[in-house]
């Protein structure tokens, strides 16, 4: 282009002063011409660093060395400005942090953290999810953004297990020296959410928004009511149904919702074949869950003390005392089983 803009300013002076006798300069344009091409290659040029630079500062901290690149290579895929995407979140906590804390120095306390969230971070990453924000010895992160992830269910299921069986060998280190067993709780829901940086002028974050976001945080304390470890919604399971075993726990309302959510106990991937075991001893619980569903509580409560005798289930313990009391003060003819969670 540059050359044929030369070529071009050349020949209309030979032919202005062919033609017309009249001299042009060509010099001075064609340096304007030479000058403007290496200035506009210039500005692209900074600019395009400039975004990378954007990108690199803003990402590498959050997703794992192939994601930043990806942007990098096709930054169009990404908008920072806000949009609305559908992305799995998940919520990890720690569980009995007060009591576990007790006789620790602060110095040590911050020591361990950091040394959990740590490793909680790898398997995000490794994962390829987003890490969201730390709060305090909790984690948020989520899947389908910045990238669009058809599988970002079945990739946040995967990590919460990691993070289970991550934090159980941490567990066994710190019963070995004498202290009390660590345990997190977390909560995976799926859904349509507006993804984008989001700040003051001085600082941004890149994070996701929305009742769905707020659902998954209300899972993850929702496990304290069935002493589950992995609480995951049912548009979650639906997403992922063909890659991890499930139990159903309940249909529930959490706080700050108005419509009823059914929820699944996450207990391992469709191909583990300790997990296919443990949901086969939960056969009397499935049985009773349906018999309760019908509103049998004399029935159920048989079962569900089977299940808690046999295995220990405390979920089933729950169930009996629910049981236990409709039997002494039966529900309403609409009864639909909804639980309404008193706390978030």
């Amino acid at each position: 282009m540059v050359l044929f803009l030369l070529f071009a300013i050349y020949q209309a002076g030979v032919y202005f002063f062919i033609h017309f006798k009249v001299v042009t300069a060509i010099v001075n344009p064609a340096i304007g011409v030479v000058f403007g091409y290496f200035g506009s290659t210039a500005f692209h040029f900074l600019k395009e660093r400039q975004q990378n630079v954007l990108i690199k500062g803003m990402f590498s901290q959050y997703v794992n060395k192939q994601v930043v690149q990806e942007l990098l290579t096709n930054p169009d895929k990404l908008k920072l400005g806000g949009e609305k995407k559908n992305v799995t979140i998940l919520f990890s906590d720690m569980a009995g942090f007060t009591t576990f804390s007790e006789g620790k120095s602060p110095e040590e306390l911050v020591r361990f953290i950091n040394g959990l969230l740590h490793e909680m971070t790898e398997l995000i990453m490794i994962n390829t999810g987003t890490l969201d924000k730390y709060l305090g010895d909790a984690v948020m992160a989520f899947w389908g953004a910045p990238l669009e992830q058809e599988d970002h269910a079945y990739r946040a299921c995967k990590t919460a297990l990691d993070m289970q069986n991550k934090v159980s060998q941490i567990s066994q280190e710190w019963i070995q020296k004498g202290e009390k067993p660590l345990h997190i709780r977390i909560g995976l829901n799926s859904g349509d959410v507006i993804v984008g940086n989001v700040g003051g002028e001085r600082h941004k974050n890149y994070t996701v928004m929305g009742d769905n976001v707020n659902l998954a945080s209300r899972l993850e304390g929702a496990n304290k009511e069935y002493n589950s470890a992995i609480m995951i919604s049912e548009s979650t399971y639906e997403a992922a149904k063909e890659f991890v075993l499930v139990r159903e726990l309940d249909s529930i309302k959490v706080k700050g919702k108005t419509k009823p959510t059914k929820v699944f106990e996450l207990i391992g991937m469709a191909d583990d074949e300790m997990a296919k075991q443990k949901l086969n001893s939960l056969a009397d619980y499935i049985s009773a869950l349906e018999l309760y569903k019908q509103k049998k509580f004399v029935e159920a409560s048989a079962y569900f003390e089977k299940c808690f005798t046999a295995q220990q289930d405390f979920t089933s313990k729950v169930y009996l005392e629910r049981c236990k009391a409709y039997i002494e003060n039966p529900p309403e003819e609409n009864w639909d089983g909804v639980f309404v969670m008193k706390t978030k």
